[in-house]
């Protein structure tokens, strides 16, 4: 089980995916230009600051949260399905969709919150949330894992 790559990359999936939910994402702060002096952190279970941006951006944030813990375990889960390949690449490419919609989510909510903010403000991203869209390409990568894996033990079976 150690020895295939796929299980490494769907435990690289788990780390990030646990560590970029414990972590700060981006920050929006009023610039010189700016008509509000709020500042805005987000992490993936909430946003800080106050007014009509973070109630609209907000609703979404605990769902984000559950998205992406939810494809962490499934990736935990999925590494230790290994006797049942065809199960894998189900579930794998059942986090990928989840994984993908979770980066669209969470993109519109930036952009959302940058549009609602009004300008003037400065965008920072945290290095984390730049890791994120790595799990999309390591769900991809550990499917293409198992399917070799099911390649070589089907070519085995027919010459038995």
């Amino acid at each position: 089980m150690i020895q295939r790559i796929q299980t490494l990359y769907l435990a690289l999936i788990a780390a990030i995916c646990f560590t970029v939910a414990s972590v700060k994402l981006y920050e929006l702060t009023p610039g010189e230009t700016a008509k509000s002096t709020i500042s805005y952190t987000a992490t993936v279970w909430k946003i800080t600051g106050t007014d009509k941006a973070q109630e609209t951006v907000i609703s979404n944030a605990p769902y984000l949260g559950l998205i992406l813990l939810f494809v962490g375990f499934l990736s935990l889960i999925t590494a230790w399905m290994y006797k049942s390949r065809k199960k894998q690449m189900t579930i794998c490419k059942i986090m990928l969709l989840l994984s993908l919609a979770w980066v669209g989510f969470f993109l519109s909510g930036i952009n959302t919150l940058r549009v609602l903010s009004g300008a003037g403000y400065q965008f920072k991203l945290y290095p984390f949330t730049a890791i994120v869209v790595l799990v999309p390409l390591f769900i991809v990568l550990a499917l293409r894992g198992i399917k070799k894996d099911d390649e070589l033990v089907r070519s085995a079976d027919r010459l038995r």
